[in-house]
């Protein structure tokens, strides 16, 4: 797995509204956390090994996971 290119993938989804394609890329990125993967990098103003990139991804996943699956119902 690629959490870089996942992260990618969750953000273009989020920018796109496709709630579907981004609740599947927040839940392999979560499951590739949960098991002790490295973290995206979330912004150049931090080294790579920063937990910040950890925790910033962690929260993103659990509230894309979080949101209603109809797109309709969240706006």
């Amino acid at each position: 797995m690629d959490p870089q290119a996942t992260w990618t993938e969750l953000l273009e989804a989020l920018i796109e509204d496709d709630w579907p394609a981004a609740a599947e890329a927040a839940e392999a990125l979560a499951e590739w956390l949960d098991r002790g993967g490295f973290a995206p990098r979330i912004t150049t103003a931090l080294p790579p090994e920063h937990p910040l990139h950890r925790a910033f991804a962690r929260v993103l996943c659990e509230q894309v996971l979080r949101a209603p699956g109809d797109a309709d119902a969240a706006g």
